[in-house]
């Protein structure tokens, strides 16, 4: 189960992806859940999903906690009444009646308004870093690999400039060698090919191989007026685009001031960027709360 951002889905409400007025019983619903969850102090609120759901959010999360539906459920084979069920679903719920894989796994359905009250106060929570840095990093892996091959296009299209498209390994390597030992009987337009060849390569290499360690920084709660910082350490392999949390590095809280002034440099520079904007050897903002920043 992957949920969006909450930036993305108020971008996909104001360019139209949904429109049109949800059943009564939904919006009934909904506010009973932001009334609920006001007894407790909690800001919540509710963003139309379909005609028949809407996502629960809290204000300052950058996950929705989860969502509701409210619809006729008589497609169901089990179901022999024609009735509008309340469906809860969220991250945090393991519906083994389901198999694993799609959202029915992670939903409960009753008939009952109450009941699905009590599922959504049970299970409606704002996700830890550990569970929202797992709902992120494809994004940040998808970025990764896109700048990877953009760079490995660059390289071919300078080797190709150099040697041609179907130039033997040998005649490139007798070229190249020539080129550090005696450059001079060259012609200068080959010269200057393979001087960009080498520019491309050492630019890959230094791009790639200097990623290294990245962190995933988490702003814990943004309507608190001192912020709490979650940081997590992930390991890169080399020469991979893939990512994972390191054994030896468990989440490390931080208040602003004690932040480490490099990443707290690399904070500033991707506030300046458009969110989802790789920059090399700094990071990518997802939202105003979640960051990659490269150590």
């Amino acid at each position: 189960m992957k949920l969006p951002l909450i930036t993305i889905i108020d971008t996909e409400l104001n360019r139209g992806t949904y429109m049109g007025k949800q059943p009564v019983g939904l919006d009934d619903f909904c506010l009973r859940i932001t009334e609920e969850y006001k007894r407790y102090g909690a800001d919540v609120y509710t963003i139309p999903r379909d005609y028949y759901s809407s996502w629960v959010a809290r204000r300052g999360d950058s996950l929705p906690m989860g969502w509701v539906t409210f619809q006729d459920k008589n497609c169901r084979k089990n179901i022999k009444e024609e009735k509008w069920m309340y469906t809860v679903s969220s991250d945090n719920i393991t519906n083994n009646q389901f198999s694993t894989g799609g959202d029915d796994h992670h939903s409960y359905t009753t008939v009952s308004a109450d009941k699905a009250l009590k599922l959504v106060r049970k299970y409606f929570t704002s996700y830890t870093p550990t569970q929202t840095l797992g709902h992120t990093l494809g994004a940040m892996e998808e970025a990764i690999s896109l700048a990877t091959r953009k760079l490995e296009r660059e390289k071919e299209e300078k080797a190709t400039a150099a040697f041609g498209p179907r130039v033997n390994k040998d005649v490139e390597r007798f070229m190249r060698d020539v080129y550090v030992t005696d450059r001079d009987r060259l012609p200068v337009i080959l010269q200057n090919n393979i001087q960009d060849v080498l520019a491309a390569e050492a630019d890959f290499a230094e791009t790639v191989d200097g990623r290294g360690t990245c962190y995933y920084v988490m702003v814990d709660d943004r309507t608190q007026q001192q912020l709490q910082f979650s940081v997590i350490p992930l390991a890169q392999r080399k020469g991979s685009y893939r990512m994972s949390m390191e054994s030896n590095g468990p989440t490390v809280k931080y208040t602003a001031d004690e932040l480490p002034e490099k990443i707290k440099g690399a904070l500033s520079v991707l506030a300046m960027m458009e969110a989802k904007t790789l920059v090399e050897h700094v990071g990518m903002r997802m939202d105003e709360g979640i960051a990659y920043v490269y150590g």
